[in-house]
């Protein structure tokens, strides 16, 4: 190709061959001064800017004055300047970015190398002498590492550290260690245990100590002011649970509000927990509390009803079967994780075999949730899939059958609706006949705060329905309460044998009392104190609340008006009579009795010539020959209806003999049978107080400490 001769342009071949002069610049800031270059192509140009502009990486791109890149040799003109770039943009301001791996680049290869450095002697033996160190430490360190002591050290240390972010002391690890080690040994392994029965009660017992407080955390705890008021609660449970079978176990406790329905349920919840431990369906049941009414604000966000359900189930679990309990912290992260992921999570790390716990259909559940989530149109199967999840997770851990023990279900009837998680869902989805259509195949335990509510949203069939009026009938309690300027007075029969109700009715008699005899202040000072002032206040305000539940009960005493007079009115509050009236003069009686029994036994041990040295009138034993007071008959006429049914539970039958799914305790011994001195103790207390220390020791409420009444030695598992 020739070149035209009227063009200021050589060829190609001439200028590749010869060069011509060129500008050169950096491109980033500061620029600096301007470079004259003989250009021959774009490579070698590319090579020689990094040692003439000392550029901190190798060349990207190069620029001419307009901005434009250059890529061939056509573009570049003679005496242009080009502005040489280590990857910034054109004029950007900025310095040119450094590379990691920096590479050095040679203007020309004859440039000579630079000569090693020759190492002397001493800095010869001094690299020797650290090498050899080094070598040294490795080796000890390889043998340190096979030795069973640093082992074990290593061990400990490893758990130290984990006991030290647990959130449970070293105490509790050690028993939750022990059950489940325990429970997920195979049958025939734990019958050759030489401590079979002490671990089966201790497990028995932690169970119903973890239950308790699972009813507490979900703030499902009786608020009775007096031990014998739950004594008789619990008698009446014992008394509605008595011959019933695993099929009958579908209640509903109903009632005015106020009035100790979430107490009753309590009572029935705990007593039902430890029939179920003592009878053959014992190991076949997860418990599942939750209160509905904490849920409210958290009814928003179904993300949130979402991680309130895994984390109760996995709660729940934990106590209802110890085998899953070690792995309960990371199975809970687990299931928590898996709606908002845009992948599947990895299942966590898993035995390969834990006896009653299929970890295949665990991973099989989550992956069928992170499948509904997916779809960003399933609101109904994922609230379905929310209230399913307590039943399907059972099932892979070994318990067919749920116990639900819901508290407030009324509070439940709400439509959800997250436009975050599911955008293309249209309608909202009621939440009330999901769980109700998740119950109707599982046993279930359930209250409710509003009975009209509650009957809109609740939809099972075939449940018991259990009034809270008229459990206690048999309280006694002697005190009058006066309201004054209403003239109100109030007893014990205006409380219609509603626990709830009789508990306000005595807290408010025991603190018009403690106001009246203690004042505050002396008579003599007409300013009041800012405590007599308090006092007065908290009175006021329980009488109104109190006067609020009688109303809503239907007394004729309490009226709106007087409602409406609580307000701006200065009440006066007096208590008359006694709280046991019987009390004194029982207590009195058997006192007397007590001494005259004593006196009669010493003097026959006395009398005998072979006891004269070896009898003590100290340690006699009265009880055994003392005949009952009257205190002690109207107490027994009193409590004739929550012992009516027990005297045949010393038998160690609890329910129908002879069905398959009986709730039969099994037993051989009286002192085998916990549940019956379970009821015994929670039976309802006579008017007169309990003997004194001379004739027998006072029962122990039955929620003391349950522990005790399991006979450790002989209980037949």
């Amino acid at each position: 190709m020739e070149s035209r001769p009227d063009s200021p342009r050589k060829n190609l071949a001439d200028r590749s061959l010869h060069g011509f002069i060129i500008n050169i610049q950096k491109n980033a800031y500061p620029r600096g001064n301007q470079m004259r270059y003989c250009f021959n192509t774009i490579d070698k140009l590319k090579l020689d800017a990094v040692k003439i502009l000392s550029l901190p990486s190798k060349v990207e791109k190069i620029f001419d004055e307009t901005g434009k890149a250059v890529t061939s040799a056509d573009q570049v003109k003679e005496k242009g300047l080009y502005y040489i770039s280590c990857g910034e943009k054109y004029a950007s301001g900025m310095p040119s970015p450094r590379s990691k791996s920096r590479e050095v680049f040679t203007l020309t290869e004859e440039e000579e190398e630079e000569p090693e450095r020759v190492q002397t002697s001493f800095e010869a033996s001094v690299a020797e002498n650290i090498a050899k160190k080094q070598q040294e430490a490795a080796e000890k360190e390889k043998q340190a590492a096979k030795s069973p002591d640093i082992k074990k050290e290593k061990e400990m240390a490893s758990f130290n550290r984990l006991i030290a972010i647990s959130n449970k002391s070293v105490q509790e690890a050690y028993l939750e260690s022990t059950l489940a080690a325990f429970a997920s040994t195979e049958p025939d392994q734990k019958a050759k245990l030489t401590k079979f029965d002490q671990l089966s009660n201790l497990s028995k017992n932690t169970a119903y100590y973890d239950f308790i407080n699972h009813l507490v955390t979900n703030q499902m705890a009786p608020n009775y002011g007096t031990s014998e008021l739950q004594d008789e609660v619990d008698a009446w449970c014992m008394d509605a649970l008595n011959q019933l079978t695993i099929s009958d176990i579908n209640f509903i406790i109903s009632g005015l509000p106020s009035t100790g329905k979430s107490s009753t349920l309590y009572s029935l919840s705990t007593i039902l927990f430890r029939k179920i431990q003592q009878s053959s369906a014992n190991g076949s049941f997860l418990f599942f509390p939750l209160n509905f009414e904490k849920l409210t604000l958290e009814f928003n966000s179904i993300k949130q009803i979402y991680n309130v359900f895994v984390t109760n189930t996995l709660n729940a679990a934990r106590y209802s079967n110890y085998a899953i309990a070690p792995f309960v912290s990371s199975l809970c992260q687990w299931f928590i994780s898996i709606p908002t992921a845009n992948v599947f999570p990895s299942f966590p790390q898993m035995p390969e075999h834990v006896h009653g716990i299929d970890f295949k259909a665990i991973r099989a559940l989550g992956q069928s949730i992170f499948d509904i989530c997916k779809v960003k149109s399933n609101l109904q199967k994922f609230i379905g899939a929310i209230t399913d999840f307590p039943a399907n997770f059972a099932q892979t851990i070994g318990l067919p059958t749920v116990l639900f023990i819901l508290d407030h279900f009324d509070y439940c009837d709400v439509e959800a609706l997250d436009e975050s998680m599911f955008p293309d869902s249209i309608y909202s989805v009621k939440f009330a006949p999901e769980i109700c259509r998740s119950i109707s195949g599982q046993k279930y335990l359930v209250s409710c705060e509003n009975e009209q509510a509650f009957a809109q949203c609740f939809t099972c069939e075939g449940a018991t329905p259990i009034d809270t009026e008229g459990i206690c009938r048999s309280h006694v309690d002697g005190r009058t309460l006066t309201v004054k300027p209403m003239k109100i007075e109030l007893t014990i029969e205006d409380c219609i044998g509603a626990p709830g109700i009789i508990a306000a009715f005595e807290h408010v008699c025991d603190l018009a009392a403690k106001v009246n005899t203690d004042p505050a202040q002396p008579k003599g000072i007409k300013i009041m104190s800012a405590v007599s002032r308090s006092r007065k206040y908290i009175l006021k305000r329980e009488v109104m609340r109190l006067f609020k539940v009688l109303f809503g009960a239907g007394n004729n005493k309490v009226t709106l008006d007087t409602l409406n007079d609580l307000e701006d009115s200065d009440l006066i509050v007096n208590v008359d009579g006694e709280k046991n009236p019987q009390g004194e003069e029982g207590q009195n009686q058997e006192e007397e009795d007590g001494e005259e029994t004593t006196k009669t036994a010493n003097s026959r041990v006395q009398s005998s010539p072979s006891n004269r040295t070896k009898a003590s009138p100290a340690k006699s034993t009265p009880a055994k020959t003392t005949t009952p007071t009257k205190s002690q008959l109207a107490g027994q006429s009193s409590s004739t209806k929550g012992n009516s049914n027990n005297n045949n539970n010393q038998q160690g039958t609890l329910s129908k003999s002879g069905h398959p799914n009986s709730l039969s305790a099994n037993t051989k011994s009286p002192a085998k049978n916990s549940l019956n001195a379970s009821s015994n103790s929670s039976a309802p207390k006579s008017t007169s107080n309990p003997p004194s220390s001379k004739d027998q020791q006072p029962n122990k409420p039955a929620n003391s400490n349950f522990i005790e009444l399991v006979d450790d030695s002989e209980e037949d598992i």
